[in-house]
């Protein structure tokens, strides 16, 4: 396992801050709440249990907290645990057809972070959203790019053995139900923009990001490795070798 003296070494202050400074969270999450007004509606699509709320602290762990601003979190999931999550203030689980128990048009942002390489219709799942959503609401997302190469990898590996790598690759406090099977059916910069199009979705902003190699902390020569990788990859003027895609569609106001 990487040492944090030697993580230090190629990403200064993640020791003294909780995070490093390529850590790709705090672009995301500051965009949606920038995206909210007081008083509005968040609903959090694949909300989970809610474990990053217990592994965050600082800063990252009031970002994460929305209901600090006036704003109220409905989060929706397939798993029960839902109704464990901390973050929430009213919790649902899609129904067998995998439609959200909400109302047309009650949300003024539906936030899905590291959801849409799970779902086996995104199509189905963005018409559902867009459903939900009042005109002009956004849908915020981010998700990995299926053609980076540490998806790539994990492509390879079977899903039962998914939680096991990840404890071991990024020193995860993952669970077993925290880890969900993966389809990639939504997961390149052409496809998000075909899909959301397809689902009635206006203007859509597109951003992608390459963090720190945190697929590779367990050993410090892949881990320099992936940092090498990380200093090339930001400068690429595309989307297509980094790690992360962000993505912010609008439903059109007159919807």
């Amino acid at each position: 396992m990487v040492s944090q003296e030697f993580k230090e070494c190629l990403y200064p202050g993640g020791k003294a801050f909780g995070f490093y400074s390529v850590d790709g969270t705090f672009p995301f999450l500051l965009r949606v709440h920038e995206l909210l007004k007081p008083g509005g509606v968040l609903l959090d699509y694949g909300a989970g249990r809610g474990f990053q709320a217990v592994e965050s602290r600082g800063i990252k762990r009031h970002l994460l907290e929305f209901r600090s601003r006036g704003v109220r979190v409905l989060g929706v999931d397939v798993s029960p645990d839902v109704h464990e999550n901390p973050l929430l203030d009213e919790a649902f689980q899609f129904t067998s057809d995998f439609r959200v128990p909400i109302h047309d048009a009650g949300v003024d942002v539906v936030m899905a972070d590291w959801v849409c390489e799970h779902l086996p219709d995104p199509s189905q799942a963005l018409r559902e959203i867009a459903r939900v959503l009042k005109p002009g609401g956004w849908f915020a997302f981010r998700t990995p790019n299926k053609w980076h190469y540490s998806m790539l990898a994990s492509r390879m590996v079977p899903d039962r053995l998914h939680t096991r790598l990840l404890r071991k690759a990024q020193s995860s406090g993952r669970e077993d139900r925290d880890v969900f099977p993966k389809h990639y059916r939504m997961n390149t910069a052409g496809t998000c923009r075909r899909l959301l199009r397809s689902a009635g979705f206006g203007e859509t902003l597109l951003f992608s990001h390459e963090p720190e190699p945190v697929y590779l902390h367990f050993n410090a020569l892949t881990f320099l490795a992936g940092a090498l990788f990380q200093r090339v990859a930001a400068f690429l003027p595309f989307h297509g070798l980094r790690l992360v895609l962000m993505g912010f569609a609008q439903k059109p106001a007159s919807a």
